[in-house]
């Protein structure tokens, strides 16, 4: 998961999935549902969704290993309200094969950003070959 020599190291994209994985974990988990593949070699995006107790925050994973980008809508059945921004981390890269190197550690990093939120349906477009977590406050 991590590249060293004797002056430097890098996190692989490995390394950087668990960290976020690790810092994005929900107290209990809420019922999630999308479209499902016949074949699971097949299926091309994954999503969990839970809640995270001390910060008062809805947390939504998605995985896509498709080559182009998606568009995701997201419900939340039953919220009563949302903040109205979410902070969003994505894990990327255009190359499904893009790794991170001694030479180039930042090839595949996490990016952070915020979106705004309106009411309790969220329309997002997921990037390419991506691990993305949306975390929205619950007010």
């Amino acid at each position: 998961m991590i590249a060293i020599d004797n002056a430097r190291v890098a996190g692989r994209s490995s390394y950087y999935v668990q960290k976020i994985f690790a810092h994005n974990r929900p107290d209990y988990t809420l019922e999630t549902s999308l479209p499902r593949a016949a074949n699971l070699n097949d299926q091309e995006i994954w999503a969990l969704a839970g809640f995270d107790m001390q910060r008062g925050e809805y947390i939504v994973k998605v995985v896509s290993k498709k080559q182009t980008e998606m568009s995701v809508t997201l419900k939340f059945e039953g919220v009563i309200k949302l903040g109205k921004t979410a902070k969003v981390i994505t894990l990327w890269h255009s190359d499904p094969d893009a790794e991170n190197s001694l030479d180039n550690p930042n090839e595949v990093v996490p990016q952070i950003s915020e979106f705004p939120v309106k009411g309790m349906v969220i329309d997002y477009t997921l990037r390419t070959n991506s691990l993305t977590v949306i975390r929205i406050k619950a007010l």
